[in-house]
């Protein structure tokens, strides 16, 4: 995933990649939910990480 593409998160939302291949985070990528919110994406299952 590289930065600026649009994705379907495995719950169905759309999010913009702001942080993906080309940063130092191997195996997820930061995204841009269409409500706003960052969120960390784990690449293999394009599924959100619970940071709690």
């Amino acid at each position: 995933m590289k930065k600026g593409d649009i994705i379907i998160l495995a719950d169905g939302q759309k999010a913009t990649v702001i942080f993906g291949d080309e940063s130092n985070y191997q195996h997820s990528c930061i995204v841009k939910l269409e409500n706003g919110q960052l969120k960390v994406v784990e690449e293999k299952n394009i599924s959100l990480f619970s940071l709690n």
